[in-house]
């Protein structure tokens, strides 16, 4: 993880409005993903609009206090109470809860965003990853199916990724795994 200061943070983040703002022409994207915010002040995070905060490479993925945690779960509850038929701030705020392994809370904004988009395949994926560490093996083989029914064919990710470790040896997991690989 690389430490991000407030001071870089900001930067990042003015560069990310500018790229919105230019019709994603100038500036660039802001991506956090493992970066180390433990030190940077998150207030920044309340001083983008919607569309800017839902359209920010997750958070979810850098290293936050808890404080910080917190403040980025309001931002995603906040922005869903303003626009609550968006996926994307309901794949947001499951990917928040996924990080803090809230994995009931989780389950819910994933079920939320299949309400929206029954086709988001990785809102199936990232379901079947939160039922298979509860143990909901059943729930959990079927949203796999369904996430690769949709597309999902990511064969060595659904492989490696220890979040379905309960699963590998249902017989199941075996039949999709042999499907992706045909």
């Amino acid at each position: 993880m690389r430490e991000i200061t407030a001071g870089e943070l900001s930067k990042i983040l003015e560069e990310h409005k500018r790229w919105l703002a230019t019709g994603k022409k100038e500036g660039k994207r802001a991506d956090l993903s493992g970066a180390d915010l433990s030190g940077a002040n998150l207030m920044h995070v309340r001083g983008l609009t919607i569309e800017q905060l839902s359209s920010v490479e997750t958070y979810c993925d850098a290293e936050l206090s808890s404080e910080q945690e917190d403040t980025i779960i309001e931002s995603y509850e906040q922005t869903i109470r303003i626009y609550p038929d968006n996926a994307s701030n309901h794949k947001n705020l499951g990917l928040a809860y996924d990080k803090l392994s809230k994995n009931e809370e989780a389950i819910e904004s994933y079920k939320h965003v299949i309400r929206i988009d029954p086709d988001f395949r990785n809102a199936h994926y990232n379901l079947a990853c939160r039922y298979s560490l509860l143990g909901n093996i059943n729930k959990a083989l079927k949203s796999l199916g369904k996430a690769i029914d949709l597309g999902f064919d990511d064969i060595k990710h659904i492989e490696n990724d220890s979040d379905l470790n309960g699963l590998r040896d249902e017989a199941g997991y075996k039949k999709l795994i042999n499907k992706l690989k045909s």
